[in-house]
Formats: structure tokens, C-alpha cells, sequence
């Protein structure tokens, strides 16, 4: 057996365990000049916190940040991220609606929904 079918074959007996998520978005706006324009925080089952999340403005509209540290080699390296590109979608949607709707009432705002 060579070094890749045992990779997989070891993968195969993890037993995976997939949680349904209920996310609470809180949403800060944040006026100042700058491309960040909003501060996120996440709550996932009333059990997780995650801070440190931005909205940003960037040439194509806003987009969903993750709390990143610099390297030794001067790169940026998120600390946390989705592993699913299709869950980061709808996450990043849920928090530019909650962005939008936070602008309107200048408050700041939070909601719970669910992410699969």
C-alpha cells in the first residue's frame, strides 16, 4: 500500500460528525474612512462566538472578511474559515442583507438563521 491509499484509507475510518448551525449575525456599521464598513460577530448554537469579522468594500462590492494574523513571512493568514465555499456564500449574503438593513435604521443589528 502506498503512502496515498493509506491517506485515504485512514480519512474513511474518521467518523464525521455534521452539526446543523443556527448563526446569529451581529452587525456594527462602522463610518469612518476606510474600506471596512461594517464589524461582525457570529454566534453559532448559542455556543460559539467568533469576533472579528469585517465587511468590506472592495472594486467588485462588499465581501465577508475572516480574523486574519500576520506571518513571519509578512502574509496574512486567516484564523478562522469555512471549509464550505457554498455555506461562505450564504453567510457573506445573510451579512451584507444585515448590513444593509443596519444602514437604514443607523443601529446596530442582529439576527439569527439558520446555515446548513
Amino acid at each position: 500500500m502506498n503512502h496515498q491509499e493509506d491517506y485515504v484509507n485512514k480519512r474513511r475510518k474518521k467518523k464525521k460528525i455534521m452539526l446543523k448551525s443556527n448563526v446569529k449575525i451581529t452587525c456594527k456599521p462602522y463610518n469612518g474612512n476606510s474600506k471596512t464598513k461594517a464589524f461582525i460577530d457570529l454566534e453559532l448554537d448559542d455556543t460559539l462566538v467568533i469576533k472579528g469579522l469585517t465587511l468590506v468594500e472592495g472594486k467588485d462590492g462588499l465581501f465577508l472578511s475572516f480574523p486574519s494574523t500576520k506571518g513571519k513571512d509578512g502574509n496574512y493568514y486567516n484564523s478562522v474559515y469555512s471549509l464550505d465555499k457554498e455555506w461562505l456564500k450564504l453567510l457573506q449574503d445573510a451579512c451584507i442583507k444585515k448590513y444593509n438593513e443596519c444602514n437604514q435604521t443607523s443601529q446596530p443589528a442582529s439576527s439569527g438563521g439558520e446555515f446548513r
